[in-house]
């Protein structure tokens, strides 16, 4: 029934509410909400960030939570600084690992 499923969304907004009030994601980490806001982030990490890292672009965290704040303020908002800086980890050692494995690579 309709009324349900404004209910539901109500509480998928509270969660979310309460995430970004206490910075905890995962109150909200079953929410589609932020299920959506995740995959937006790693869509953004993939296409507009890790290429530059490709590329040899020197970015540290700081500089990539600085791009994503600037960039996606809403996503930062809806996960909280803890997750997006979580995500963002997560690209910087998929990085390196690739890095250093190209590196070993071509040196054998």
């Amino acid at each position: 029934p309709n009324w349900y499923l404004k209910h539901h969304q109500g509480l998928e907004y509270l969660n979310m509410a309460m995430a970004q009030v206490t910075d905890n994601p995962a109150i909200a980490d079953g929410s589609s909400i932020h299920q959506e806001a995740k995959q937006q982030l790693h869509s953004y990490l993939r296409t507009n960030i890790q290429p530059l890292l490709n590329s040899g672009k020197p970015l540290d965290l700081n500089d990539i939570l600085h791009r994503v704040n600037i960039r996606k303020p809403k996503l930062v908002q809806q996960l909280g600084k803890q997750q997006v800086q979580h995500m963002v980890q997560g690209i910087l050692s998929v990085n390196n690992l690739e890095m250093n494995g190209n590196n070993i690579v071509g040196r054998l």
